[in-house]
């Protein structure tokens, strides 16, 4: 190895341990909330209402990023009335990255420009102060339980929330046991008597949350949905649309005992197909919320798989992307 592959070594390595201890101070200053108090459920599920009457404004950010690295990434927060579903702030950024890609530390090729637009809206449009802000990201599912959601939470002092497309492996979670867990959860929402049924019945829309979770490395689980051929998760998710749930949540606990995160699905499908998606988000705290109101708020606020204030983000991101890249 050359003097000077050794000397950038350094430097990455001395940048990393940098970054390590600020999640590590992000972490501390996390505060996770207890989830609220359960309206109904039986042996098995909770079921939470999603009518509220509060501040119905949320925020939503993303980035995106260009094809080729010379271009401008750009950064946008969006504000949604999730009574009318409109956006009524946003605001976008565009950057050029100066910090490498390094898988556990993305948060810190995005946190600036996300601090920046966000506190501009504080100052400048307070009346646009959203409940909380859904990230593109996740928050305390992530190796040391600090994702880009918990650096944006705590530096606005905004709750927040991560989303998550995909699973972030960690602490013994897989895809595949995920998978298994969610089915495993489904079967037994379509295996409730009747009377269990009449007694989650209401007059408004409401959410399950299985009262048993996902454990870490639960091989038993995986191999027992392997057996079960009759299962279909589109038959689930069709009995689910049937009963006016408009989705179901399980809990993530990874292999020391530690809730990190919630898979949903089941959410969804207000746009085009009519049944919730069978395709499942991860919802993770990111700061100042509990795991269930973040559940509760990513549910009500899905007309497709991904919540709207995080979709719009998105698809604002890639317009914004593509003016950007034509006039170059």
């Amino acid at each position: 190895m050359n003097q000077e592959a050794s000397s950038s070594d350094i430097s990455l390595e001395e940048r990393l341990a940098s970054w390590r201890q600020e999640q590590y101070a992000i972490a501390s200053q996390v505060i996770i909330r207890e989830d609220p108090p359960c309206w109904k459920d039986t042996d098995r599920f909770k079921c939470i209402p999603l009518h509220d009457e509060m501040n119905t404004l949320f925020g939503g950010v993303d980035v995106s990023f260009p094809s080729h690295e010379e271009h401008a990434s750009v950064a946008v927060y969006v504000v949604l009335d999730s009574k009318t579903n409109e956006i009524v702030y946003q605001d976008y950024e565009y950057f050029h990255l100066c910090v490498p890609y390094v898988s556990s530390y993305l948060s810190f090729r995005e946190i600036e420009p996300l601090t920046r637009l966000i506190t501009k809206q504080q100052l400048q449009a307070p009346q646009f102060l959203p409940r909380a802000i859904l990230v593109d990201g996740n928050g305390i599912l992530h190796a040391r339980h600090a994702g880009i959601a918990c650096f944006l939470g705590v530096r606005t002092k905004i709750p927040t929330i991560g989303v998550g497309k995909s699973l972030y492996y960690q602490g013994g979670l897989t895809r595949e046991l995920v998978n298994a867990g969610l089915n495993a959860s489904l079967k037994a929402m379509m295996d409730n008597t009747v009377d269990e049924w009449s007694t989650l019945a209401t007059n408004s829309k409401v959410l399950l949350i299985d009262k048993q979770t996902i454990v870490a490395r639960d091989e038993e689980k995986e191999l027992a949905m392997d057996a079960d051929t009759s299962f279909t998760r589109e038959a689930a998710i069709q009995q689910l649309a049937e009963h006016d749930c408009q989705g179901l949540a399980v809990k993530l606990q990874d292999d020391e005992g530690r809730i990190l995160a919630a898979a949903l699905l089941g959410h969804g499908g207000k746009i085009t197909q009519g049944v919730g998606t069978k395709n499942p988000i991860y919802i993770s705290v990111g700061h100042d919320t509990s795991l269930e109101e973040a559940i509760k708020i990513c549910t009500g606020l899905s007309l497709a798989r991904i919540p709207e204030p995080v979709r719009q983000a998105d698809l604002l991101g890639r317009d914004l992307l593509r003016k950007n890249e034509n006039k170059i």
